[in-house]
């Protein structure tokens, strides 16, 4: 896991929270940004978020074995909302998205194990 260092630059990051509440552990899952080429638009980063995602941590995790690409698919039956925005504006974005701040480490979906700490990852 590599830990999270201020971007300069925007990136192509999940957005996800591990957490624990009453003895178990949670995935929340809030989007992702991505990058296109505006079609005459004035802006090219994009950030997605889900209206509420979240999921028992071991449930998650089974699912992503089965399908590794379970977020996407099941995001597609989920209310979805898309910022549009500069990069500058989405560096800022990412640096400070949790609570004010950045995340705690780089993770990805497929790095997660039980023994994850609880944190806010990208």
């Amino acid at each position: 896991m590599e830990k999270f260092t201020k971007l300069t630059e925007p990136e192509e990051v999940d957005l996800f929270t591990i957490y624990e509440e009453n003895g178990k552990k949670y995935i929340r899952i809030y989007g992702y940004t991505w990058f296109d080429y505006p079609d005459g638009g004035e802006y090219g980063w994009h950030l997605q978020e889900y209206d509420w995602f979240v999921e028992e941590l071991g449930e998650f995790i089974g699912h992503l074995e089965e399908d590794e690409d379970y977020v996407d698919h099941f995001a597609q039956g989920m209310t979805q909302y898309i910022a549009d925005m500069s990069g500058e504006a989405m560096t800022n974005l990412i640096n400070s998205y949790f609570g004010g701040g950045p995340a705690d480490a780089y993770l990805g979906f497929e790095q997660i194990t039980m023994d994850t700490p609880c944190g806010n990852y990208c």
